[in-house]
Order: C-alpha cells, then structure tokens, then sequence
C-alpha cells in the first residue's frame, strides 16, 4: 500500500467515524470502499 493511498484510507475512516457519530450506522460507505479496493 502506497502511502496515498495510506493517507486516503485513514481520511475514510475519519470520515465513517464521523459519519458514525453524526448519523448513526449507514452502509453506502462500505460500498464505495469496495469500489476503491
């Protein structure tokens, strides 16, 4: 793993948790982190 692509991925993650905390449990993310993968 590049260390963009590093840097992107606990960008994600901030965002989930984020995402998490804001609005509860959603699933679109998981998608698109399959699409990235």
């Amino acid at each position: 793993m590049s260390f963009g692509q590093m840097a992107w991925y606990s960008i994600e993650i901030a965002n989930i948790t984020h995402g998490f905390a804001a609005n509860g449990i959603r699933m679109p993310f998981f998608s698109h982190l399959n699409r990235r993968m």
